[in-house]
């Protein structure tokens, strides 16, 4: 596919979208290839409605494992996780960064600590404001290598953290 940006939500989530908008939209001005993709509930905001055909929602799947097999076969070359630095949003989970990498997605993720573990060593791009953003996802784009660097770097997160020896090992430390 060509220069894509996605981001993964359910309808519930367009203030996060908000955070990362003015970047999104100033790389689909400055390149005309990039298309931009939502797939869940969260319908494509209004805000990027003049891009038209550019800008494309995708409805989500209720199936798990045929969810990460269409979210790989979208072809996204970068995913976003915006999150308001909120107290709730600061005790979530890293599972949308998890199930980006699992899909074979590098992903470009808010700077909050639920991601900092994640995206340590470069297995993720972290950004605070529109200036990283612009960076992280600009960068993302137009550098193959660094686009590949990264995925290979979630991969191997992926195994760290969540492979099965681990958590069968943590189960078993329960027990």
């Amino acid at each position: 596919t060509g220069p894509v940006i996605g981001y993964m939500a359910t309808g519930g989530h367009g203030s996060d979208l908000d955070l990362v908008l003015p970047a999104i939209e100033q790389l689909l001005k400055e390149m005309p290839g990039l298309r931009f993709a939502t797939f869940g509930t969260i319908p494509p905001p209004e805000r990027l409605a003049r891009f038209e055909a550019r800008v494309a929602p995708f409805k989500g799947i209720p199936d798990y494992s045929a969810f990460h097999e269409r979210l790989h076969d979208l072809g996204w070359w970068v995913a976003i996780a915006p999150l308001e630095d909120t107290p709730f949003n600061r005790c979530k989970a890293d599972t949308k960064w998890v199930e980006y990498a699992f899909s074979g997605v590098p992903a470009v993720v808010s700077d909050l600590p639920v991601y900092h573990k994640a995206c340590a060593d470069g297995a993720g791009a972290l950004a605070a404001d529109t200036e990283q953003w612009l960076k992280a996802l600009r960068t993302m784009l137009i550098d193959h290598r660094a686009r590949q660097a990264t995925l290979a770097q979630a991969r191997q997160r992926l195994i760290d953290l969540y492979g099965r020896d681990r958590l069968s090992r943590q189960v078993n430390a329960i027990f």
